[in-house]
Parts: C-alpha cells; sequence; structure tokens
C-alpha cells in the first residue's frame, strides 16, 4: 500500500472540496481510493495466477452442463428471488478476491491453458 500517496491525495482533494472545487475533489478521492488499493490487488492477482498455473483440466467439456444449470438457476433465483431471501451484502466485499480467482481458474480451464 502506498500509504504516503493515500494521505497526499486525500489532502489534496479535502483543500479542493474545501476551496469549492468539488468535481477535482471527487477526482482526487477517486485516486486516493485507487492508491491505496492498488498494491492489495496488485499481491492478489498475481496469487491467483500462480494458483491458476498449478490447476491443469482433463475434462473442461464435462463442466458445460454444470455451468449452464448453474447459470440458469442463478438468473431465475436473481429474477424471482425464493420467499424470505436475505442477502449478506457484507460479505461481498471480503469474497470479490476469491471470486476474481474462481473466474480466471474457470476461464483458463475452459481455453484448456495451463
Amino acid at each position: 500500500m502506498n500509504f504516503y500517496s493515500f494521505i497526499t491525495a486525500l489532502i489534496i482533494a479535502l483543500l479542493f472540496l474545501y476551496f469549492k472545487v468539488e468535481w477535482l475533489g471527487f477526482v482526487f478521492l477517486i485516486i486516493a481510493i485507487i492508491v491505496l488499493l492498488y498494491n492489495p490487488a496488485k499481491k492478489q492477482t498475481k496469487q491467483a495466477w500462480e494458483d491458476l498455473k498449478k490447476a491443469e483440466t482433463t475434462h473442461p467439456e464435462v463442466k458445460y452442463d454444470s455451468y449452464v444449470k448453474g447459470f440458469s438457476k442463478q438468473l431465475a433465483e436473481g429474477l424471482i428471488p425464493p420467499a424470505e431471501t436475505e442477502y449478506n451484502t457484507k460479505g461481498a466485499i471480503h469474497k470479490t478476491p476469491q471470486m476474481a480467482k474462481n473466474f480466471f481458474l474457470e476461464l483458463k480451464e475452459i481455453l484448456g491453458m495451463k
């Protein structure tokens, strides 16, 4: 994490917001968030690609049926959720790196890359 860059961008953003240049303040707030998240995302991406290289696919065509069934079930539940469905929206942030890793893993398997 570039902590000093984050603090600098945050201070500049607050100064622009204080001096009523909101659009530039929001730009620096976005830059501050990107600077804060860049290195952890880079490390997790590198780890995901390393895990992806270790995975080998033997029969990726077997998974296609399960993909279609799983996708159609998720789509149906998304459009018409079952009664008394509760969603854990706080857990989505923590699951995002794992979902990205799974996505790239499955993509590599489908494309037959090793």
